[in-house]
């Protein structure tokens, strides 16, 4: 079953400005209310930190990934590096043994940005990938 479209609209860009909900007729041309449910919503936690290098240095998004085995590190490495070159920007990638640390953040604006966003967002697609694959033990990969 398909989850109301309700569900998807943000409610505080809705809220009536005495205190009560509006009714969404003109939006979506019912007679359905949104009830209040808890908002705000928290936000998942991530284990990418934020960190400053220097005085005078933005934001920067950073990560250590752990590998057991080699094949699963130069495929994070491969897909990775495919994938900085598609969108045009490069994270700071460091290997120490079997680990990778990815530190990433826009150099014009010296802080991060959607660009960096997009990047951890992808190495953390692609780590699930890895552990997918040593979990299911694809002799084949």
């Amino acid at each position: 079953m398909e989850e109301p479209l309700l569900n998807y609209i943000d409610k505080r860009f809705i809220e009536d400005p005495s205190g009560g909900m509006r009714s969404l007729r003109r939006i979506l041309g019912t007679d359905t209310t949104i009830p209040d449910d808890g908002l705000p919503v928290e936000a998942e936690t991530s284990l990418w930190k934020t960190v400053t290098r220097g005085i005078d240095d933005g934001e920067r998004l950073v990560r250590t990934y752990e590998f057991k085995e080699f094949k699963m590190l130069k495929y994070f490495l491969d897909e990775l590096l495919i994938f900085q070159e598609e969108i045009q920007h490069h994270a700071i990638i460091i290997i120490d043994h079997m680990n990778v640390t990815v530190e990433t953040y826009t150099r014009d604006l010296n802080t991060v940005s959607y660009q960096d966003i997009k990047l951890t967002k992808f190495c953390d697609e692609i780590y699930g990938d890895t552990r997918y694959f040593m979990e299911e033990d694809n002799e084949e990969f």
